[in-house]
Formats: C-alpha cells, structure tokens, sequence
C-alpha cells in the first residue's frame, strides 16, 4: 500500500544510504510519513468505534518486533 514500498525494493534503498544518495532520505521520509498517517487514521477509526484500548495494545505489541 506505501507507494515507496511499492516500487522500491529494501535492497536498493539502503544501496541508496550506502552510497549517500540523498533519493534514499527522500524514500524514507516518504515511506515513514506514510506509515504515521496511515497509523493516525486507524487510530480516529479506534476512537470513533470506542475500541482505541484494543487498538493500541494491539499496536504496541506489532512495534515491538
């Protein structure tokens, strides 16, 4: 669903970082503002649905790893 996941693959954007590419600062700020937005808008989904307790515990366990 994230347009830089889409159509970059992880290999090449940390070639891009290892080489000093600024693209690869461009890709990941766009793949992470991503991410907040779509995690923000689940979040208002949450609370409209009174249900942001299950959500955030849920959440916090995936980052975790």
């Amino acid at each position: 669903s994230c347009p830089v996941c889409r159509n970059y693959t992880r290999a090449y954007i940390r070639h891009l970082f290892n080489v000093g590419e600024v693209l690869a600062l461009r890709l990941a700020s766009y793949h992470n503002l991503f991410y907040l937005n779509h995690l923000t808008k689940e979040a208002r989904k949450a609370i409209a649905e009174n249900n942001f307790s299950s959500f955030y515990s849920l959440t916090k366990e995936a980052l975790k790893g």
